[in-house]
């Protein structure tokens, strides 16, 4: 910068020697403006105001963002708009919070941090619903699988965590943990009748307050293979193995290494195993039979304990 100084009759005309100015952020006053008044629940979302203002002499309006945090390591970012704005925070834990707001600065404007507010959360209810159990009903040593949902109640929109317990009564059946408030477990000890179950959480330690679901209730029943509503289809019954399946629809040859059929009953002769494939004995007349196994697990089943497999038909 450069100064010029006009002459007179006494002195000449001059110009001073350039000078250099340089010019500085300015300083900034940030301010949390509002608060919301009273308490909040656990994952309810709260809205916190803030603004930031050059200090003088510095002079315009500072642009960038804010960033509300509690000291919980919950937060929520603010881009300024005219120097202020607002945005959404909610607390995971219950306590009194404090809220401080911290401006970023820009190219013109230092950073600066508020004074500290104050905001109370408190503990969250919840419903617990059981949405699965399956197979319902099931047989005895079939593992069935019994799943629940825990949610918040309004206005929290939270995710709870935690365990959540199936229980006869008092009697554990099996516990899970909650993964995005969804456990699920498995279990094979419910013995042969109706069962009322109800799932219980078991809550958040200072965030979720622990439900009970309504009850359901879970049959174990005998399999009933009078009408063949159970049975196992071979596509070639000259492939069949002389043992095989899984709990509770194993199966072994009757007797003797024969086969049945449905009418003659367990240990006839007139089929059996040669090797890998079902032939007909010498005792056997031409016609068509319904092969049948014999369950294994004869206590998991109803009368008739013999299952069709398939129509066979054998020449004479």
């Amino acid at each position: 910068m450069n100064a010029t100084k006009a002459g007179d009759t006494n002195y000449n005309a001059r110009t001073s020697a350039a000078a250099g100015v340089t010019l500085v952020k300015a300083s900034t006053d940030t301010q949390i403006t509002d608060v919301p008044e009273g308490s909040t629940v656990c994952g309810e979302e709260y809205t916190v105001s803030a603004s930031v203002a050059a200090v003088p002499p510095g002079a315009g309006t500072p642009t960038g963002t804010i960033t509300i945090s509690d000291d919980y390591s919950n937060s929520c970012l603010i881009t300024l708009a005219d120097g202020s704005g607002s945005c959404d925070l909610s607390g995971s834990e219950i306590g009194t919070k404090t809220l401080v707001a911290n401006y970023s600065g820009d190219a013109n404007y230092y950073l600066s941090s508020s004074d500290s507010e104050s905001h109370t959360v408190t503990i969250a209810a919840t419903t617990t619903t059981v949405t699965g159990d399956d197979p319902n009903p099931s047989t005895p040593g079939e593992a069935a699988t019994f799943t629940a949902e825990v949610e918040p109640v309004a206005p929290s929109i939270g995710i709870p965590s935690g365990t959540v317990d199936f229980k006869e009564g008092s009697t554990l059946i099996c516990s899970s943990t909650l993964t995005n408030g969804i456990g699920s477990c498995t279990s094979d000890a419910l013995s042969i009748g109706s069962h009322v179950l109800t799932a219980t959480y078991n809550g958040e330690v200072n965030s979720y307050i622990g439900s009970v679901s309504g009850a359901v209730t879970h049959k174990v029943e005998l399999i009933d293979l009078s009408d063949n509503k159970v049975s196992t289809s071979f596509t070639d019954v000259g492939n069949l193995s002389t043992s095989g399946g899984s709990a509770p629809y194993t199966y072994a040859l009757a007797a003797s290494g024969r086969l049945c059929d449905a009418t003659n009953g367990a240990g006839n002769s007139l089929f059996e195993i040669s090797g890998s494939t079902l032939q007909r004995t010498s005792e056997s007349t031409a016609g068509t039979y319904s092969i049948c196994i014999q369950s294994t697990d004869n206590a998991s089943v109803k009368p008739p304990i013999f299952v069709p497999l398939i129509s066979r038909h054998f020449q004479g």
